[in-house]
């Protein structure tokens, strides 16, 4: 992260040595939250059935058809516990905190940007340009001294904001696949087909230089 962060929403306070947000950021929210969404019945509403073959006690943990088994909970409570452990640990080894005192302000607790400073979470108030500036200044550059910027995720196009992100390819095909199982599978595979042209269109746009094949190839 180099050697300063700012952030507008969140923030990781490893991988840098001063901090800045702004006064109204939220600040904080050192927690794990894990789950799943159980879809049998749903898709046996609408008539799409799936056969699964697993190996081992808690193979299936990550199903999307059945809830968690009593064992299958145990290791995602364990998992959550150790991924939580390893978080407060290094956030408290990079904020240069006892671990005691970092875990009172953890447990998925919000701070303002002034609150923050105040609990040593944060080190000064700012914006991002007030970070960039004293990043400049710790790599000795002069403040009229030109540099890049990389801003992630990248901004969308304005026809990417209009028709919204579209389905990978992976994922079109997982769908289609999904849904011609059903008994509208028909019609609704003929909709998750046109993401393909979709995204097509999108790459023209997003990309400098894209190949498009002059045919498509579909499976029925």
């Amino acid at each position: 992260m180099g050697d300063t962060a700012a952030s507008g929403g969140y923030y990781i306070s490893m991988g840098c040595t001063k901090i800045f947000a702004e006064p109204g950021t939220l600040t904080g929210s050192i927690g794990v939250v894990s789950g799943k969404l159980a879809l049998k019945g749903l898709l046996d509403k609408v008539g799409v059935t799936t056969d699964s073959i697993s190996r081992g006690k808690n193979s299936g943990w990550m199903s999307s058809l059945e809830p968690f088994s009593t064992s299958e909970r145990e290791v995602v409570l364990a998992t959550m516990k150790d991924c939580y452990r390893q978080f407060t640990e290094k956030a408290a080894q990079g904020r240069n905190m006892d671990l005691k005192d970092l875990e009172k302000l953890a447990g998925g607790k919000l701070y303002s940007g002034i609150m923050a400073k105040q609990a040593k979470l944060v080190d000064e108030l700012g914006t991002l340009d007030d970070a960039v500036a004293e990043a400049k200044r710790m790599a000795g550059l002069k403040d009229d001294d030109k540099i890049e910027r990389l801003i992630l995720p990248k901004p969308r196009s304005f026809l990417e904001g209009l028709l919204g992100s579209p389905m990978s390819t992976q994922m079109k095909l997982a769908a289609a696949e999904t849904v011609k199982s059903a008994a509208i599978g028909s019609a609704l595979s003929s909709v998750v087909d046109q993401f393909g042209g979709l995204e097509s269109i999108i790459r023209l746009f997003k990309e400098p230089a894209v190949l498009v094949m002059p045919y498509q190839v579909q499976i029925k």
